[in-house]
């Protein structure tokens, strides 16, 4: 499910300027639709999954549930990567802000991703 990419190139036309050009349009296309091919989101299979009186359990239900958190996702994704364009896009060729973002990448991949391999 790739509408975050859809909404941040929105986002960087409407607040950036970034030109719409029939390939930029072209890319977020084929963003958008080949998950949907790749995960043969377009079969008509029916399944279910186990009942329970909270859980969704008809494939309608879990198609709902599953795309409002992709939704959600997205969104909240699409905030995160035009905010820190925003507030940070002037300092994209500063080497210093680079290694120091890029070291706080690391040491919060550390502490968080490494527990959760181990």
């Amino acid at each position: 499910f790739q509408t975050s990419v859809v909404y941040v190139f929105l986002s960087s036309v409407a607040l950036f300027g970034q030109p719409l050009t029939v390939q930029s349009v072209g890319g977020v296309g084929f963003a958008v639709v080949g998950p949907f091919l790749a995960c043969g989101f377009l079969t008509t299979e029916a399944f279910t999954a186990t009942s329970s009186e909270v859980l969704p359990t008809t494939r309608t239900e879990l198609v709902a549930a599953g795309m409002a958190l992709a939704v959600t996702a997205a969104i909240g994704y699409t905030v995160y990567q035009v905010l820190l364009k925003f507030l940070y896009g002037n300092l994209k060729n500063d080497w210093r802000f680079l290694a120091f973002f890029g070291s706080w990448v690391s040491i919060w991949h550390l502490i968080v991703v490494l527990p959760c391999i181990f």
